[in-house]
């Protein structure tokens, strides 16, 4: 009995080094697949590209097709790679769009990346191409001026940018507390460029800085998936199976921490009596934790208030703002 081959399937990393392995100059679909396989692998492709850029012997096309990736997906873990790369780049065309890349990355890592190739590329063509893209990260106005300029944020994201590559190459530990505070204060393009800038600086302040927006946002998340359950399993239910529901996870929720506020609630809802449901429900909203806590109780609320209406058009907004933040979430971390 003849033995079948046996058929292996390629893992997304097996797939990248061979699409990687038939690059071929003038192939015009090249770039288009690496942007998918990256759109797909993330960060983790980059152990495989990265090294691609140090290596004369591959083709200048390939480095390139490389290099034009970084603008879409612009990780500052992309730095190290690209200075290798650039510190032996025999191309003078290639080395000009690598240090391109490194004056559009906008990150502390790529200024100090710029700074080291000065000092390693001595002659007058690269410095000429060093000095262009590290004037980028050079002050020449007061700190707050470039500050102004990030807080403009999605209403200017070129501005926006333009501040955010000149305090990311000046900002010292002593900018930290103005940097944190206005990192609160501004749209989703501002905290972005803002946290990128606070990540590097180096210091134990922005090590711990980091380290509770991590674990403050994980725990966000994890409430946000809770509350993602909740509106999937009341979704559709009519009013009284929906406050039946709702009574049963309030009740299951607050039990070990309000227990005689949700016997109350209980002994309540079981009676016939007419019921105050904002007397019942504010011990529990005393205590009451994140946004699913907040869903449970508003939404109970209005059922007891026989809003059925308003509960439908909250049960809708809840939905909504909970998957924005959970995107919202997944990009912080």
């Amino acid at each position: 009995m003849a033995i079948l081959p046996r058929v292996v399937s390629l893992t997304p990393l097996d797939a990248l080094r061979a699409l990687l392995a038939e690059y071929a100059d003038g192939n015009t679909s090249f770039s288009a697949q690496l942007g998918s396989a990256l759109q797909g692998l993330r960060r983790q492709a980059l152990p495989v590209l990265g090294p691609l850029l140090a290596k004369s012997e591959k083709p200048k096309g390939l480095r390139r097709v490389i290099l034009s990736q970084v603008g879409k997906y612009d990780w500052p873990e992309w730095t190290p790679f690209i200075l290798n790369g650039l510190l032996v780049e025999p191309d003078l065309g290639t080395f000009d769009e690598g240090c391109a890349v490194l004056g559009a990355l906008g990150v502390r890592e790529a200024a100090e990346a710029l700074k080291n190739l000065q000092t390693a590329r001595p002659s007058p063509d690269h410095q000429a191409i060093l000095a262009r893209e590290a004037a980028l990260y050079q002050s020449q106005q007061p700190f707050s001026h470039y500050l102004t300029r990030l807080m403009e944020g999605s209403g200017n994201p070129r501005l926006a940018m333009q501040g955010a590559k000149v305090l990311s190459g000046i900002s010292t530990s002593e900018d930290l507390p103005q940097l944190m505070e206005a990192i609160g204060s501004g749209d989703e393009v501002v905290f972005h460029l803002l946290l990128r800038i606070i990540a590097g600086i180096p210091g134990e302040e922005s090590t711990q800085f980091l380290s509770t927006l991590v674990e403050h946002s994980t725990k966000e998340i994890l409430d946000n998936q809770t509350l993602l359950e909740l509106l999937h399993k009341t979704q559709g239910l009519a009013r009284a199976s929906a406050k039946v529901e709702l009574r049963k996870l309030v009740c299951e929720r607050f039990a070990d921490r309000a227990s005689s506020a949700t016997d109350a609630l209980s002994n309540a809802l079981s009676s016939s009596a007419e019921i105050d449901g904002h007397a019942l429900l504010e011990p529990i909203r005393a205590i009451s934790e994140g946004h699913s806590e907040t869903f449970l109780l508003e939404a109970l609320g209005l059922l007891i208030d026989n809003k059925v209406a308003r509960f439908s058009a909250y049960h809708s907004e809840s939905a909504d703002l909970a998957e924005s933040r959970h995107e919202r979430l997944n990009s912080t971390l």
